[in-house]
């Protein structure tokens, strides 16, 4: 084989894209570009390279810079240096066989059975964003938070932090904060809990994640509301749970439904106190049943306390955790009462399984932003947080109430029933496009969740998730009327407005 000469040398490298204002150092470029000029076979094997002298003066740039990027290569394998003769591209080195497929796979279509799953639900939660602004579901009223009173807790708290706030602590979490958590619990929902059964988590995912690894084998059924939260659906899945939609209807979930579908299933999720999507809010009837249901199959319940915090009926259902602190695990999180960002959560979990909750919890992050936490308890302890609840509280409900007058005004065919808890009101479709609907709102600059995603089962119900917190009574109006604007655009006439 002919020896290359040293000008066709310099061309084989010339060719590399050097850019100084690209993201990436010239040495991140350089390693990457030859390496990949090797596995082309640009730079055949055994090829001998130019000198750092010489490529340095080709490319303008320092002759260090060259060095350490034969350094790199010679340590990766991809060049060999000989004494006295120069720099090689490795004999050794054998290009990977790149073989065609009629068909690149996606990334879906390369993982496990629950992979696969969790492909579905990732393709319905694509209607779902969280973007701040009318009519998003799931976001609170984040600009009416208090951040001049948090950031002076965290100020007094940076200024000479104890060693537990910068160390290694408690993976149940921060001690004061569990101390908290507890009052609030017993004192609003006469909870049944100490602070030795709450367990800190990164939000209810976190929770659910925990409470799956130590009350599921795979397989096992779960009781899943129908429709139901997706992100919930998605750790359940997760788990390798077989899914068992139970319908929701006026009265919550139809507990005689769950019984007939999977009698021994081993867990049942539900939103008891305001159901997410629907907002009712389950009867006395139905706990019961579920209570007892439990009890006979030895299965447990997760009660999501998700947006019971804000009521509008003076209402205030018992929690199920009242009536079996053996049996329902209550989770919870600070989303929604503070800002979702703060991403802090709870679990409550029952008195003999502390201990597991506790191990779980180390093995998935060995513990949670304590800094976080110790400001939260700050903010709770000081009556910062009850303050801005019952201010929200008369917020959400002028909101709530702009809402209903909107729809009046601007969308009167359609049945509106302001809900009695919660953050958000379901409008129901009667079988129109919500998809569609909730495409043709983002695209005029509002967030809606389409109903149909949210359930497991096909074709069962169309409506729309529409939020009121996040938007201020002004910019409801002009949602209102752009939401009015998008039923325009899918059904091609407009609404009478009043």
């Amino acid at each position: 084989m002919r020896e290359t000469t040293r000008l066709e040398r310099l061309g084989a490298l010339s060719s590399l894209d050097l850019d100084v204002a690209r993201r990436g150092t010239l040495r991140v470029q350089l390693i990457g570009q030859i390496r990949a000029a090797i596995l082309d076979r640009r730079l055949p094997a055994g090829a001998q390279l130019p000198s750092t002298r010489a490529l340095a003066q080709r490319w303008a740039i320092s002759r260090s810079t060259v060095t350490d990027v034969f350094d790199q290569l010679l340590a990766e394998g991809f060049l060999v240096a000989r004494r006295g003769s120069g720099t090689y591209v490795s004999p050794a080195l054998r290009p990977p066989v790149r073989v065609r497929s009629a068909a690149a796979p996606t990334s879906w279509e390369r993982v496990s059975r629950r992979g696969k799953l969790f492909a579905d639900i990732t393709t319905r939660s694509r209607y779902v964003d969280k973007a701040p602004r009318a009519f998003q579901p799931g976001v609170p009223a984040i600009d009416l938070f208090p951040f001049g009173v948090w950031s002076r807790i965290a100020a007094t708290l940076l200024r000479n932090p104890p060693r537990e706030l910068v160390s290694y602590g408690d993976p149940a979490g921060f001690r004061a904060l569990r101390e908290a958590i507890a009052a609030q619990l017993r004192d609003r929902k006469h909870a049944t809990c100490d602070a030795d059964q709450v367990i800190v988590t990164s939000g209810t995912q976190q929770a659910l994640d925990i409470v799956n690894r130590l009350m599921l084998d795979p397989d096992e059924q779960v009781w899943i509301e129908e429709p139901g939260s997706l992100a919930a659906r998605a750790t359940f899945v997760g788990a390798g749970a077989r899914l068992v939609p139970v319908p929701v209807d006026a009265e919550g979930l139809d507990v005689a439904r769950g019984i007939a579908a999977a009698p021994r299933a081993r867990l049942a999720f539900v939103t008891p106190a305001v159901q997410s999507p629907t907002t009712v809010t389950m009867s006395p009837a139905r706990r019961a049943a579920l209570l007892a249901w439990a009890s006979a199959a030895d299965a447990w319940i997760i009660e999501d306390d998700y947006e019971d915090i804000f009521r509008f009926d003076g209402d205030e259902p018992p929690p199920l955790h009242s009536a079996a602190t053996d049996r329902v695990i209550l989770i919870g999180s600070f989303s929604m009462s503070t800002f979702p960002a703060l991403r802090i959560g709870y679990i409550i979990a029952p008195r003999a399984l502390v201990d597991a909750f506790v191990a779980a919890k180390a093995a998935i992050d060995r513990q949670g932003a304590t800094l976080d936490q110790a400001i939260l308890a700050e903010f709770i302890l000081g009556g910062h947080h009850l303050r801005h609840l019952r201010r929200m509280s008369g917020e959400y409900a002028e909101r709530r109430a702009a809402l209903q007058r909107c729809f009046a005004q601007y969308l009167p065919e359609l049945p509106f029933t302001p809900p009695r808890a919660g953050l958000h009101a379901l409008l129901a479709l009667d079988g129109r496009d919500d998809v569609a609907l909730a495409q043709a709102a983002a695209r005029r600059g509002i967030s809606v969740v389409p109903l149909s995603p949210l359930y497991l089962e096909r074709s069962r119900g169309n409506g729309l998730l529409i939020g009121f917190a996040v938007a201020s009574p002004g910019e409801i109006r002009l949602g209102a009327r752009k939401l009015r604007d998008a039923f325009v655009d899918v059904r091609g006439r407009k609404l009478a407005a009043r």
